[in-house]
């Protein structure tokens, strides 16, 4: 049987106020088109849902039935379109451990201050993959000589710099002739290039010999052992930022070189949905460190 949806929603404010002034201020209608909402309702289901009384309504058995019906119905829809909604305002941000670490998450306090309706996950791993309302913010190879490929297939987001970084006490230490460990990271995808390690020793003209280098698979491993002390850290440049700030760190020198290395987004990840596009403007405002200084 077909009947209004207008109506049944008259009906269910009513039957639920118990009341049909009460529902009319609800909807925002006259008191008489909720009356005759819910008579036309009577009409076509032929019976009577409401016990018409002087001092207000009552519901007929009939009408407890549909009342507690409907309630429930519509509280489950409310609670869909609301789950929706917020999946709508939630951005998944697939990215690496080192970013995520050192540069991601320490900003979230402050994207969450300025765009509050929108909530970020943040996920992490070697397989990076794009999906609904998410953003993939993948590390790998930009060549130097293939920017036109490059462009076409992805959004460049940041191309890294390297240098070498250690702790004040650190950097004393090897000034003043004393030897220290040198952490290099050796990534564990053998596809993607080298640090420019020797390109950076070359043009800063450092010596060091083998002996003294201490590999890691990931970056951020490096980073840490350098804030403790246990050496100089050649690293993205992105990566040791904050800590440069801090103070933290120091470059050995100011000198950095670039890489075949950085960060890109899919363009087939780009839905543009509004939210997306929000959290997208802040990551860039991240890499370029524009984000700091707002």
């Amino acid at each position: 049987m077909n009947v209004s949806l207008q109506g049944l929603k008259v009906f269910e404010s009513a039957a639920r106020l118990g009341s049909f002034k009460a529902a009319a201020e609800e909807l925002a209608l006259s008191p008489t088109s909720v009356s005759h909402h819910v008579r036309r309702l009577e009409q076509r289901l032929k019976v009577d849902l409401f016990y018409r009384r002087v001092r207000g309504v009552g519901l007929t058995p009939s009408g407890e039935k549909l009342s507690e019906a409907l309630t429930n119905s519509f509280l489950q829809i409310q609670q869909a379109v609301d789950d929706v909604a917020e999946l709508g305002n939630r951005i998944k941000i697939n990215t690496t451990s080192a970013f995520a670490a050192l540069v991601l998450v320490p900003e979230l306090a402050k994207f969450n201050q300025a765009a509050p309706s929108i909530n970020i996950d943040v996920a992490t791993g070697e397989d990076i993959r794009s999906e609904a309302n998410g953003l993939s913010v993948r590390f790998g190879q930009i060549p130097f000589d293939s920017k036109d490929y490059f462009y076409h297939q992805n959004r460049l987001l940041h191309r890294d710099k390297y240098s070498l970084f250690g702790t004040p006490e650190c950097l004393n230490r090897i000034r003043q002739g004393q030897t220290q460990s040198v952490l290099l990271t050796r990534w564990k995808n053998k596809e993607l290039p080298l640090s420019p390690w020797l390109n950076w020793c070359k043009a800063s003209d450092f010596e060091c010999s083998e002996d003294s280098i201490v590999y890691f698979d990931q970056e951020l491993l490096g980073i840490y052992e350098a804030i403790a002390g246990k050496g100089l850290v050649f690293c993205s440049t992105l990566l040791v930022r904050s800590f440069v700030c801090s103070g933290v760190l120091k470059a050995y020198t100011p000198i950095s070189v670039p890489s075949e290395l950085g960060y890109y987004l899919p363009e087939k990840s780009l839905l543009g949905h509004p939210a997306q596009a929000v959290v997208l403007e802040w990551l860039e405002k991240l890499f370029t460190g524009e984000a700091d200084e707002s």
